[in-house]
């Protein structure tokens, strides 16, 4: 719709990733109720990310930084962790790899298994004198490049399986055609100290907001 793209998963209307609203225009009334009727006629209750604004009726729950860097740069990893690409042959270890990395309710091996459909997405597996260490994801979108969701199993962490995952996607990048790279994750956490680690910096700031409790 005009000034956001909306997110609905009608079959699991209690995670909130899977429903969110993202607004690219300032939360107006006009706009907010528009996208509340949108989640109301699905039964869903919505998460909505701004750039900007206020939106009336909910309240701020979190905030993510967006960062950037250059497709095809190469920050340090340490070279016994070793990646490599998933294709349908080999599928199965990653997505059981992803699934026991992030050990969530919200992550379901079914999710992970239809995602080898979609075209534009590519999946690494890390790996640690043979055993798996993690999963990540990178989605292709033009010159642009989404380092989308990355987990490390427990056993396996604080051995650079993050930074080892991060240069191999950024590189898979370059070679798919990117100039730029980007990423997501919570200010404080891990993840985003990960990511300025590799060089990639601060684009811009999102504010995550839920309904107003009544």
């Amino acid at each position: 719709m005009p000034g956001a793209t909306l997110f609905a998963a009608k079959n699991r209307p209690d995670v909130d990733w899977m429903n969110t609203a993202l607004l690219m225009d300032r939360p107006s009334d006009e706009l907010v109720g528009t996208v509340g009727e949108f989640y109301r006629q699905l039964n869903i209750e919505p998460r909505i990310e701004t750039l900007t604004g206020e939106p009336k009726g909910y309240v701020a729950t979190g905030e993510l930084f967006v960062l950037i860097g250059m497709a095809g740069a190469e920050p340090p990893a340490p070279p016994d962790v070793k990646i490599r690409r998933i294709d349908r042959a080999n599928f199965a270890k990653f997505a059981d790899t992803y699934v026991r990395a992030f050990d969530r309710p919200d992550i379901r091996r079914s999710d992970v298994d239809a995602w080898l459909a979609l075209d534009n997405w590519r999946f690494h597996l890390a790996e640690i004198d043979g055993a798996p260490a993690g999963a990540a994801m990178l989605s292709l979108h033009g010159d642009l490049g989404y380092l989308a969701s990355a987990a490390t199993l427990p056993a396996m962490r604080r051995r650079g399986v993050h930074a080892a995952l991060l240069r191999a996607r950024m590189l898979d990048a370059a070679d798919a055609g990117c100039s730029l790279v980007f990423a997501r994750a919570a200010p404080g956490g891990a993840g985003a100290a990960g990511l300025t680690r590799a060089r990639m910096v601060l684009s811009h700031r999102k504010q995550i907001w839920t309904a107003e409790r009544t």
